[in-house]
């Protein structure tokens, strides 16, 4: 059950939480200016629900700034968040449970879940992804969880067949000066892989002379312009190395960064598929996480080649975290293999300790002249005895460890 009863305040609400005050202070006045004597009634109970609503969105606002990912406030526009916000507030209440919400808005879909672990996790997503029409397509997904683990957030943009796509990086004058924008990052960051500022970074892509500007061009006239401008540069070029790879075949490509933004059990994929459409991207990307036991955290599925000249190639980059069955196998496998080291030393040491004392008598017996028996000193029968007591010791924890 998603509660803002508890959710602490942090010293500043930035504009969502003032927009929300002014939008029901000036629901409040027109409802008043309206009302007549025959409705007082009505009225006195509409303000007082409006009282309510900015109680919640004083609680509500803070908290959602304070808890959702940079990722999300980069990539969701103001007014999808204004949504998202109205309906975490509406259904917030702390003696209300609310197991799911489910926005429709056109074409797009929002699921909210109480619970980042258990909204966003792979079983949640596969069943919201299968719960879209089944003949729409996937434009775009993101997947979000709050840091507190309270709220997880999943948006599907779907496409329907036929339908008219994105526009291209390049083609829209309204997004030309965050266009420019994000080339004069593209050029910096550049320039500083050119310079070698970032070799031996595992996080940043190695210098490499297929990250031309002519590639870096051809890339992104194939791209979204909204997707180029909410990008991070160095996410971009990483995308671009791997489209690379997969261009004009049928292949995968994939790159893995662990310890993702400071998190040891955190890992960041990026996957680059060909001549697949991100819905069944996404179905298989699913069953490789459950299936190496790990758990969804966020993830940002586009469609890269949207061009008739161009092959479709998908970009994947799901934040995955180990699940806590497999965080417990992990340590159970870890601390069994350190038991098999142990025992397969101590057999070694054994064998090794037999090897050497047979060594050791023959070579005695070679200077006493081959003696054998009773004539042997007893010395050598000592060492003899221990020889064989040392073989069987190693011939019966052999035979356990098979």
């Amino acid at each position: 059950m998603l509660s803002l009863q508890s959710m602490r305040q942090p010293a500043t609400s930035k504009a969502l939480l003032r927009s929300m005050q002014v939008s029901c202070r000036l629901q409040s006045t027109q409802r008043a200016s309206t009302a007549g004597p025959a409705s007082d009634g009505a009225t006195a109970m509409l303000d007082e629900l409006v009282r309510h609503q900015k109680a919640r969105a004083e609680l509500a606002v803070p908290w959602f700034v304070e808890n959702m990912p940079d990722s999300y406030f980069r990539l969701v526009r103001p007014a999808t968040r204004a949504q998202h916000l109205r309906a975490i507030t509406a259904f917030g209440e702390e003696n209300l449970s609310v197991p799911e919400v489910k926005m429709t808005d056109g074409s797009n879909f929002t699921f909210l879940s109480p619970g980042g672990a258990v909204g966003g996790s792979t079983s949640a997503v596969a069943r919201q992804l299968a719960s879209l029409p089944a003949d729409a397509g996937l434009r775009r997904v993101l997947l979000f969880s709050s840091t507190d683990g309270r709220l997880s957030l999943n948006m599907f943009e779907t496409s329907q067949r036929g339908a008219a796509g994105e526009v291209l990086y390049g083609h829209d004058a309204s997004a030309a000066p965050a266009e420019i924008e994000m080339r004069s990052q593209l050029e910096a960051y550049a320039k500083q892989l050119a310079n070698g500022s970032f070799i031996g970074m595992p996080n940043h892509p190695p210098p490499s002379s297929r990250l031309s500007t002519r590639e870096l061009e051809r890339f992104l006239s194939n791209c979204a312009s909204r997707f180029v401008v909410d990008h991070v540069p160095r996410l971009l070029y990483k995308q671009l190395l791997l489209y690379l790879q997969v261009a004009h075949s049928e292949r995968t490509a994939v790159e893995l960064e662990h310890n993702y933004e400071g998190s040891e059990s955190r890992t960041l994929i990026t996957a680059a598929m060909t001549g697949i459409e991100p819905r069944q991207a996404l179905k298989r990307t699913l069953t490789l996480l459950s299936m190496s036991g790990l758990e969804l955290e966020r993830a940002q599925l586009d469609k890269v080649g949207v061009t008739p000249r161009t092959d479709a190639t998908t970009t994947a980059t799901p934040t995955a975290t180990p699940t806590a069955t497999a965080a417990a196998t992990a340590t159970s496998g870890l601390r069994l293999a350190r038991r098999t080291r142990l025992r397969g030393a101590s057999l070694r040491r054994a064998r090794d300790a037999h090897t050497s004392s047979r060594i050791s008598n023959a070579q005695r017996q070679r200077r006493c002249g081959g003696a054998s028996g009773s004539k042997r000193c007893e010395h050598h029968n000592a060492m003899g005895e221990g020889s064989r007591r040392g073989a069987s010791i190693w011939r019966r924890r052999s035979d356990r460890a098979e």
